[in-house]
């Protein structure tokens, strides 16, 4: 019978296998790598995934939960990215040149994260070339969500940089505490507070009005 840690990694490496479905890549000898090379981590809320000064040699799946990125600056952390289920991270400076990385990675909450090893990851590309489309097509996310990144930090305007952010990540506004979503979009946490209840009441008397 298989223990119940050895059943949570079967589930989390199906996930995964899901997901490389969806972008047409599915195939049992990929599973069994998976699951041959695949570390299923468990890291409570606030535990550290990757510390500041750290080489990455790894990639992070994520199952369930929420990791972040954040940096400390003179006293505060800065958020610089934030990840939720299905989501792939790494420090992609820190993979490729083998130099420290710039931040931390943490869970938001109690996580499940699925880790490959770069070394492994390099192995199943030789093994499976066919991957290699796979790796681009999440490369091209992972850059475009950079993209999209470095486009809301240059909103001069909180309220319309939040609005940006719940626009294009409606699934992050309600699950992500406050103080980070404030952080993440480089704004004061009562700035934000603020531009949040305007929107909810602007919202309640919009349902006021359709109501009369």
């Amino acid at each position: 019978m298989k223990s119940a840690a050895l059943r949570a990694k079967c589930d989390a490496v199906r996930q995964l296998s899901g997901l490389l479905h969806a972008f047409e890549m599915e195939s049992p000898l990929v599973e069994r790598f998976l699951q041959e090379y695949c570390v299923l981590l468990q890291p409570r809320r606030g535990e550290l995934l990757i510390r500041k000064g750290d080489i990455c040699d790894q990639y992070f799946f994520i199952i369930k939960g929420v990791l972040r990125g954040y940096t400390d600056y003179a006293g505060s952390q800065i958020t610089t990215w934030i990840s939720v289920e299905n989501d792939l991270v790494t420090s992609i400076y820190s993979l490729a040149d083998q130099q420290p990385v710039f931040e931390n990675i943490e869970a938001l909450e109690q996580s499940s994260v699925l880790m490959l090893k770069a070394v492994h990851m390099e192995q199943l590309y030789e093994l499976y070339p066919a991957l290699n489309k796979t790796a681009r097509l999440l490369l091209s996310r992972y850059y475009r969500d950079a993209e999209m990144r470095a486009f809301m930090a240059r909103i001069p305007d909180a309220a319309s940089k939040y609005l940006f952010f719940i626009n294009r990540y409606p699934h992050l506004a309600n699950t992500i505490p406050i103080k980070y979503i404030a952080s993440y979009l480089g704004i004061r946490q009562e700035t934000l507070s603020r531009i949040r209840s305007g929107l909810s009441r602007h919202t309640d008397a919009g349902r006021t009005n359709a109501d009369i």
